[in-house]
């Protein structure tokens, strides 16, 4: 393995020894039907040869559906399972790559299983009870105290953050920040992502988004703030 742009490179016989392991998982024979495994193009899969690596998602997406192994996945190495329908499997306390990488793959070694939640939900009173929509594996840096995932419902900030993007919404930062994306409690609509800024004028706090301006009163900002976004997961 080598880098290029601080991304790891990987031989074509390392490469294609990965493919042969996601195959055999999947039970996938070509391009496509991997494809439609991991819901992405067959040109994202083709790619992979010439970028000479696999996108992180990947080995989350097949953890997420499997319970496999990141680490066998990359390098053939320890359990091919970390999860059954029983549980989880503990692995053995060893290295867990050949090689430091200090990157987004290294957080692999920890991945942490839990909800993420529709933004698709009517408010009441300013009551919120969103509902989990679904789980997904991520690593464990990502879940951190206080952040709640979310899955975007709308195009209302693309391309920025596109439509069935996830979001990590820090829920312990509600104080306003101007310019920073917030998830916020709507009336009647449910939860919105949007821009805060600060209107003078009005003496109003206003969440913008590409088609509208919700306007928040300083009273009750505290109260309609879920949290600041502090991540976003989508494909390119």
């Amino acid at each position: 393995m080598k880098r290029k742009n601080n991304k790891i490179q990987l031989s074509p016989t390392t490469l294609d020894r990965i493919h042969s392991r996601i195959a055999e998982i999947t039970n996938t024979r070509t391009q496509q039907e991997l494809a439609a495994i991991l819901g992405i193009r067959q040109s994202s899969v083709s790619s992979t040869k010439t970028r000479k690596s696999i996108p992180s998602d990947w080995y989350l997406t097949l953890y997420d559906m499997y319970g496999v192994n990141p680490d066998w996945l990359r390098f053939g190495t320890g359990p091919k399972y970390l999860r059954t329908e029983a549980g989880y499997i503990q692995q053995k306390e060893e290295k867990p790559f050949a090689v430091a990488v200090r990157d987004f793959n290294s957080l692999l070694v920890k991945p942490v299983y839990g909800p993420f939640f529709s933004m698709e939900c009517i408010i009441k009173s300013q009551e919120i009870s969103p509902k989990i929509i679904g789980n997904i594996v991520l690593p464990e840096a990502y879940w951190g105290n206080n952040i709640s995932v979310f899955c975007v419902n709308t195009n209302s900030l693309s391309p920025l953050i596109k439509k069935g993007a996830l979001v990590g919404i820090n829920t312990s930062q509600k104080h306003p920040a101007s310019g920073e994306i917030f998830a916020s409690i709507i009336p009647l609509e449910g939860i919105i992502l949007g821009r805060l800024y600060y209107d003078d004028s009005e003496s109003t706090f206003n969440v913008k988004t590409n088609h509208t301006v919700y306007k928040l009163s300083p009273e009750s900002i505290e109260s309609q703030l879920i949290g600041k976004m502090s991540w976003v997961l989508q494909e390119a």
